[in-house]
């Protein structure tokens, strides 16, 4: 049996509820998106508010616990494209349903990659 995984970004999905029906109807089984990413200009010419994303950092797009990091030299720092949402990766990434897909689940299932 042949799988699709399609690779992606937090802004490609955040924020946009057709995203998932995109990536679904080329075929893609399974979305694996950044959990970490360096600086980037990205375009983005399917998303529904920007044509273009500015992530002027490296950054961790998953939630960050400070309690973790505390003390440390080295801290993950939030994106700031993403202000005034604290984290581009919330909760609803791991759930298809979340993101307004109506094709439940036969929409791709989310991963996430470093």
């Amino acid at each position: 049996m042949v799988t699709a995984t399609g690779y992606a970004y937090p802004w490609d999905f955040a924020g946009d509820p057709a995203a998932t029906d995109r990536a679904h109807e080329a075929g893609v089984e399974t979305v694996a998106v950044a959990a970490n990413y360096h600086s980037t200009r990205a375009a983005t010419p399917l998303h529904p508010r920007h044509r273009l994303v500015d992530a002027e950092h490296a950054a961790c797009y998953l939630p960050i616990r400070p309690a973790a990091w505390q003390g440390m030299r080295l801290v993950p720092r939030v994106p700031g494209w993403t202000v005034p949402t604290p984290s581009p990766w919330p909760g609803r990434l791991s759930s298809r349903r979340d993101y307004g897909s109506p094709r439940g689940p036969s929409s791709p299932t989310t991963a996430c990659w470093a």
